[in-house]
């Protein structure tokens, strides 16, 4: 394991792919710094203050469609290469780099959502200030976001590795990204427009919602919900693990028994 972890990160790094991905995160945290810091001298003409809170998880919005990018291109050309097969002759186990695939796919993503974290944090806080919500709730959100980062990694690894066209897999991830961010933001709508908030039906819509992770990705990052609930991010984290140890679960085994040609 330790070897292919090795080999994984090496060419991890030197991926144009990944790169580029954390210039655009980079790029991305700029952006949001400074429009946040526009919106302060905006509002403090009427006595209001702008913070840091409301973009400060605004990395949650980019990661499903990074990840998946990432993913498909980059466990795809294993396949492409003969990488996949070649370790498997070597004598590494199927279910070891099934696994040392998909730690290298969330520590590159978690690596993306870092390098906006510090670029929000070194740009924004000198022109706005720092996110003024307790350590708690930032650790928590972090943890949730976290685990909302594997949950994505977990469904776009199942993919990439099932599927050995790498063209195809990119397609269907970024299609399956796009599909049920939809789906979350319609779910959205509608739970905000509805007017029996108690009822089976609104109850129904917000599982769904919470359970699906691009439904937790606007959660986090919508500017105008920062101050979430414990309740609604112990239930996204609790959601983004099943989602996770499902997907895991599914992919190794097809992988297991699956024929690399």
């Amino acid at each position: 394991m330790s070897k292919l972890l090795r080999a994984n990160f090496f060419r991890l790094f030197k991926n144009k792919l990944f790169r580029g991905e954390i210039i655009f995160m980079i790029f991305s945290g700029i952006i949001a710094a400074l429009g946040a810091f526009t919106q302060y001298k905006i509002h403090l003409d009427y006595g209001q203050i702008i913070t840091l809170d409301s973009i400060f998880y605004g990395y949650s919005l980019l990661i499903g469609i990074l990840t998946a990018i990432l993913s498909s291109l980059f466990l795809g050309t294993e396949y492409s290469d003969g990488t996949m097969r070649n370790k498997v002759i070597c004598g590494h186990r199927k279910i070891n780099i099934y696994f040392s695939n998909l730690i290298t796919i969330i520590i590159a993503a978690l690596l993306l959502c870092a390098a906006y974290l510090f670029t929000i944090t070194v740009v924004g806080t000198p022109l706005v200030g720092f996110v003024t919500q307790s350590c708690g709730d930032i650790l928590l959100k972090l943890l949730g976001s976290i685990a909302l980062v594997i949950a994505f990694s977990s469904v776009f690894t199942l993919i990439s590795m099932v599927c050995a066209n790498k063209i195809v897999s990119a397609v269907i991830s970024v299609l399956s990204v796009a599909m049920f961010s939809i789906i979350a933001w319609q779910l959205n709508e509608y739970t905000n427009w509805l007017d029996s908030p108690g009822t089976p039906v609104y109850l129904c819509l917000t599982f769904f919602y919470l359970f699906l992770p691009t439904g937790q990705a606007i959660q986090y990052g919508d500017i105008d919900n920062f101050a979430l609930p414990i309740i609604y991010i112990l239930k996204m984290l609790l959601s983004s693990m099943f989602v996770a140890a499902l997907t895991t679960a599914i992919g190794s085994r097809i992988f297991i028994k699956k024929d690399l040609k």
